[in-house]
């Protein structure tokens, strides 16, 4: 059963318990949810969540800080399904909550910072963004591990600003932290993967492909001496390299890379991890490129299926996608396909990240040239 499913069949359950017992259901609602983010599923997840503070409102069980850390874990659902809004007025919640709270809670209301500025970044509020990820910074000492992810996102932020020498100066920091900890850099672990990762983003976008390739395979090297099938961090390294190749120019490489990634998702057991869509959505777009259009439709239709059970329909990642299957149709030169993907894009990217941004206006733009009708803004499935 799908989990969306799933989770609109036990909110109803719940509901429909003795008022007796409702309260304690919250708990078979928090462990569904549990469940569900580990699978990536985000949106089923969001459900689950939001329906249990309702709960624990009304609860006697109810208190400012309990309430609180539901709040913030609502709003970190609602930023992995782009309603960024949405998340950003839970997280002032649940810091308004804290505060009024003992001195204890004071510190937990600082360690919203760091996800808060997370949901300005993905918003492409990069000002707002860069602000909170300095002041985490500053609280955490520069030299410190738990300072490397923040230096990492403030990269990110750097890097989608094109404000590259700054991101690398962010990013190098990092490094050096990585590099002399007692962890070393070498041994695949998180905080070293993060930074490779980064590092090779960075580049990636700066042209710097020898540079980012170089990032790419530190973490490729780590992972395929693993050796385990079906590891997803083996298959997120093929695919950064499967991007990189692609922006390069490379589309053979990335074409051998991005369907090895793929191969190795495809012998996990379970529900498909939000990879699934990224790899299937990228190697769908080489292919289009060589204008082997008949194998990138399915694998369009994958990553479709994939992102609307875990990200949702809202997110700006899957207007990406949309925008990706309305260059299908173009290289087709269907204009009747585009059209209404163009369109849907536009919707998500204006509700998630304003009307004024970028990636709105141009898919705006794009509906408007290629419209030759109009259809269902809603009809993106390829059939």
């Amino acid at each position: 059963m799908d989990l969306v499913e799933f989770a609109r069949g036990l909110i109803q359950e719940v509901d429909g318990a003795p008022a007796k017992v409702r309260f304690l259901a919250r708990g078979k609602l928090g462990q569904s949810a549990g469940h569900a983010r580990t699978h990536g599923r985000y949106v089923a997840a969001t459900m689950l969540v939001e329906h249990a503070i309702g709960l624990l409102e009304n609860s006697p069980l109810n208190t400012p800080s309990r309430l609180a850390a539901e709040r913030a874990d609502l709003a970190d659902l609602q930023r992995r399904i782009g309603h960024f809004a949405d998340a950003e007025r839970n997280f002032e919640r649940a810091v308004e909550l804290l505060r009024g709270g003992a001195q204890e809670g004071q510190g937990a209301a600082a360690a919203l910072l760091y996800p808060m500025a997370l949901n300005f970044a993905d918003r492409e509020q990069f000002a707002q963004a860069e602000s909170l990820l300095k002041r985490v910074l500053d609280r955490t000492g520069a030299i410190d591990p738990r300072a490397v992810p923040i230096l990492d996102q403030l990269g990110r932020v750097y890097r989608l600003q094109h404000r590259f020498r700054d991101a690398e100066a962010a990013l190098k920091q990092a490094l050096d932290i990585v590099e002399s900890g007692p962890f070393g850099a070498a041994a695949g672990g998180g905080l070293s993967r993060l930074t490779f990762d980064a590092l090779g983003q960075l580049y990636q976008d700066w042209g710097r492909f020898a540079d980012a390739e170089r990032f790419y395979r530190r973490n490729l090297d780590a992972d395929e001496s693993r050796g385990l099938a079906g590891d997803p961090r083996l298959s997120s390294s093929l695919n950064r390299l499967g991007e990189l190749y692609f922006a390069a120019g490379r589309p053979a490489e990335a074409e051998r890379v991005l369907a090895r990634a793929l191969a190795n998702l495809n012998t996990r057991l379970g529900p498909p991890l939000p990879m699934v869509g990224t790899v299937a959505n990228n190697l769908a777009n080489v292919l289009t490129s060589e204008r082997r259009f008949e194998e990138a439709k399915p694998l369009f239709a994958r990553a479709i299926a994939v992102k609307t059970a875990s990200i949702g329909t809202d997110h700006p990642d899957f207007a990406a996608t949309l925008l990706d299957v309305a260059a299908w149709f173009e290289a087709q030169n269907q204009p009747r396909g585009s059209a209404p993907l163009f369109k849907r894009a536009a919707e998500i990217f204006a509700k998630a990240l304003g009307s004024d941004n970028p990636k709105t206006i141009a898919a705006r733009s794009k509906y408007l040239n290629v419209q030759v009708f109009r259809g269902d803004g809603d009809n993106y499935a390829i059939q």
